[in-house]
């Protein structure tokens, strides 16, 4: 395929034809994007014309009346090459040359130029040679004008004809070896993908319009220095490169080649082995120029290619690019339309975390953080795991089960939890379990010496606080309690003889029934146990209302005897003999 350089060709006319019929997706800055397409492959724009027609003419795409605006202007100029902006025929391309006595070239010739100059890998430059080869093939005959077809004759029938079928036939050749060469590739890729599952690594795969800084993003997530230019096509070649900064794991971030409105048919198939890693993408980043104003158009025209590669039901994040550029107000209005999407500046890392977590979230489907437990025959996983980078602390029971403090996604958790032996561990378990087998050595120890005794704990309660009011109530006599009755009488209570004898009378009966109370097995012991509880709560009541007021709210209420004689009073009131 002959290359259009800026060293070949010096002057060159572009045409821009909007035709009404064919431009049903017309971008806004269409002109400006074909002028850039043009710049981008070096050549030198003399002269620039725009013409509108309602639908192309099968034997020229332009009409006549324009045809002859343009040959006249050609005629008055050194200009070597037409550019037009639509994608011609092979009939219609020749034609055109007839009429302008110039080298005529379409978009789809122009685009395969800038291909093929920007090509640099080895599977690159056979994608960019098989779609040049049959782009090519429709139009031998323009590379064999020199053999005249001639008619009648013997022996001068047809030399440039034989020519051409021969030529044809060489193209077949090599059109053939360079898709077993791109078949091989396609395999090794294979190869390689499958390596890539196995390894557990995750693939996001760059995709967007051209130069909508898809590999200045590229570049910031994983910290390589890819070329990135403000130009189309500035990529060609798909790299694919290791996140530098994971939060869990391995992620390979892929920069893909830019897709534009109207790409060429031989383009898409030929660069197939290359857009097919789409397909084992497991997440895709569509980067948007969200400051470019035909930005709507572009998403179609890109969303139209991916569903040609059969790559749309990909999870998908939408993330605007060049949100720096575009006024305030105009950004807010955005992000109330697009809430669903993300708006960052690769080239000043605006919301550069935001998308690093949404990816993550995207992703894996968030991250579980916390304890595992693994049995010991799991030695493999444990190795995974840490392999991984997930293990935040580990701990070993003494019966060789494993505990883990990991960080990980539910995704690669789900994959683990369908293994035998591999178990979550919530809240404060994993500290129960791991210290379960010296806990339950030291509680069996104690079981064993608390055991001989365990039928009599409630009646130690019982014969202490029956004894302690026996022997208050006992220490008031003889009736009545002199000292009692004379502190009575400074606080001012009536009949302070009285009051004070029943005091003492029922302090020794409430003891004496707590502990008869438990001798009686039946409903009425346990009636007699809650009635001299009951009994047991009043007198200290009474005690430290009367006697104690001060200590109220303070901690020498809760430092002194009284307290505990009530809360055991309380407890045999509630439980009885239960």
């Amino acid at each position: 395929m002959h290359k259009v350089q800026e060293n070949q060709i010096q002057n060159a006319l572009i045409v821009y034809l909007e035709i009404e019929s064919l431009d049903h997706h017309k971008l806004e800055n269409s002109y400006d994007e074909f002028k850039s397409l043009v710049s981008s492959s070096g050549i030198c724009i003399s002269k620039e014309i725009k013409l509108k027609q309602n639908s192309p003419i099968i034997s020229t795409f332009i009409s006549k009346g324009k045809l002859e605006l343009l040959k006249d202007k050609l005629s008055r100029s050194d200009i070597e090459l037409v550019i037009v902006n639509h994608s011609l025929s092979a009939s219609q391309a020749r034609n055109l040359e007839k009429i302008f006595n110039k080298r005529v070239i379409d978009k789809t010739e122009l685009i395969l130029d800038i291909f093929a100059t920007r090509a640099s890998s080895y599977i690159g430059k056979l994608q960019v040679e098989l779609a040049q080869l049959k782009h090519l093939s429709t139009r031998l005959i323009r590379g064999w004008t020199h053999l005249e077809r001639q008619k009648g004759g013997i022996g001068l029938r047809g030399p440039g004809e034989t020519q051409l079928e021969t030529d044809r036939r060489l193209i077949g050749k090599r059109i053939k070896r360079l898709n077993q060469r791109l078949e091989k590739s396609h395999k090794q890729r294979e190869i390689n993908r499958y390596a890539r599952k196995k390894s557990r690594n995750e693939l996001v795969a760059i995709v967007g319009y051209t130069n909508a800084g898809k590999t200045t993003l590229f570049n910031k997530l994983t910290e390589s220095n890819q070329k990135a230019e403000d130009q189309l096509f500035a990529t060609l070649d798909s790299v694919t490169r290791k996140n530098k900064n994971p939060i869990h794991g391995p992620i390979l971030f892929s920069d893909t080649v830019g897709f534009i409105s109207e790409l060429p048919t031989q383009l898409i198939e030929s660069f197939k082995a290359t857009l097919d890693e789409l397909k084992s993408a497991d997440m895709l980043l569509h980067i948007v120029d969200i400051s470019d104003k035909d930005y709507k158009v572009k998403i179609e025209e890109v969303n139209l290619i991916l569903e040609e590669l059969g790559v749309r039901e990909i999870p998908t994040i939408i993330v605007n690019n060049k949100c720096d550029v575009i006024n305030s107000s105009n950004l807010k209005e955005l992000k109330k339309k697009k809430n669903d999407e993300i708006f960052i500046s690769a080239a000043n890392d605006k919301n550069f975390k935001e998308l690093r977590t949404l990816i993550y979230k995207t992703l894996f489907g968030g991250f579980y953080n916390g304890w595992i437990s693994m049995e010991n025959d799991l030695a493999k996983e444990r190795s995974i795991l840490f392999d991984m980078g997930c293990v935040q602390e580990e701990r070993i029971s003494n019966c060789g089960k494993i505990f883990a403090n990991v960080k990980i996604s539910n995704k690669e958790l789900d994959k683990f939890m369908s293994l035998k032996g591999f178990e979550l561990c919530h809240d404060e378990d994993i500290l129960l379990a791991w210290q379960a087998n010296n806990i339950n050595t030291m509680n069996n120890f104690l079981e064993s010496l608390a055991k001989p005794f365990l039928p009599i704990t409630p009646w130690l309660l019982r014969l202490g606080l029956g004894t302690s009011f026996i022997l208050h109530g006992l220490g008031k006599f003889p009736l009545p309690p002199e000292k009692m009755v004379r502190s009575f009488e400074k606080m001012g209570y009536m009949y302070p003889e009285i009051i004070t004898s029943m005091v003492a009378v029922g302090e020794v009966v409430a003891g004496a029934g707590i502990i008869i109370g438990g001798l009686i097995i039946s409903n009425t012991g346990t009636l007699i146990t809650r009635l001299s509880g009951g009994a047991v709560v009043v007198i200290m009541i009474g005690a430290i209302l009367i006697a104690h007021s001060d200590w109220l709210v303070t901690k020498k209420l809760f430092m002194s005897e009284q307290i505990f004689l009530f809360i055991l009073g309380l407890y045999f009131t509630i439980k009885g003999n239960n």
